[in-house]
């Protein structure tokens, strides 16, 4: 399996609302309301979606009827029947991490907060998750960041784990107040 680790393009949009609803547990989500949030978080500038993807290829035999017609004053055309190869290549999503780069007063300089990580469950396990992390940490130090931050549910202890294979370190509790929903 091929992975590629790219930025989120308008193409990806239906597979990011995918693994939000299946994977992260959002079914409420809606199609208009992501391409909302993205256009919002690509505005504010410190905002960065990356998308993991396989590349599916398929390689169709057809026959292809090309005509070719001269431009000169003759009226004569071409007829050229041959058999070429169709190549029609799909990507799936099969994860994404999304991120917020912040300041804060007793950090120095810029760090990444990890605002959301999910891998397509008939991937998880594969190290497309790990991948996705390797990639923004990758992309951080070319900037001069070398300080992330994570928060995750308590009950989502398959990804401490994760987060702690990865060298992240279980430090404190996140707190919230009010509604996820506007």
């Amino acid at each position: 399996m091929d992975i590629i680790i790219r930025d989120l393009n308008e193409k990806d949009h239906k597979g990011l609302l995918s693994l939000i609803n299946n994977e992260l547990g959002y079914p409420n989500v809606t199609y208009d309301e992501l391409k909302h949030k993205i256009k919002q978080m690509q505005d504010a500038g410190n905002y960065r979606i990356y998308v993991a993807v396989t590349n599916k290829t398929k390689v169709e035999k057809t026959k292809v009827e090309k005509t070719k017609v001269e431009k000169a004053k003759t009226d004569k055309a071409k007829n050229d029947k041959t058999e070429t190869d169709n190549n029609e290549s799909e990507t799936e999503i099969t994860g994404f991490l999304s991120t917020v780069t912040e300041t804060s007063l007793e950090i120095t300089g810029d760090y990444i907060r990890i605002i959301g990580l999910a891998v397509s469950e008939k991937h998880q396990g594969k190290g497309v998750g790990g991948l996705l992390l390797q990639h923004m940490e990758k992309e951080a130090a070319k900037k001069g960041v070398k300080y992330f931050v994570v928060s995750s549910a308590l009950y989502r202890t398959d990804a401490h784990v994760f987060y702690e294979k990865a060298g992240y370190i279980k430090s404190s509790l996140s707190f919230y107040k009010g509604s996820k929903k506007g």
